[in-house]
């Protein structure tokens, strides 16, 4: 997510958060990305410990083209960044050309 967007979510690098909407729920860790757009988040995507198919549309599935990119949500901040959270680096890992 956007820094600026964390800052007026009052989140920091590593705080645990809420997305919810009208499809459901799902959970995930601030992870501040300078390169996003504002108002944007991400999500990794395929993970066996992945979600975020929580939170999309009905509509997607294995008869339509899967249209990941449009899910609005409402995001709320859960807890402070835990021990576990506190230890991660949070150093860009995209190659700037």
């Amino acid at each position: 997510m956007h820094p600026d967007d964390m800052v007026d979510l009052g989140l920091n690098p590593g705080d645990l958060l809420e997305i919810i909407n009208d499809n459901g729920v799902t959970q995930g860790m601030a992870y501040p990305m300078p390169t996003l757009k504002r108002n944007t988040v991400a999500m990794v995507f395929g993970s066996p410990a992945g979600s975020q198919g929580n939170v999309v549309n009905p509509g997607v599935n294995e008869l339509v083209l899967p249209d990941y990119k449009h899910c609005w949500g409402d995001i709320r901040k859960i807890s402070d960044a835990t021990a576990q959270t506190r230890g991660i680096s949070f150093k860009s890992h995209e190659i700037m050309l």
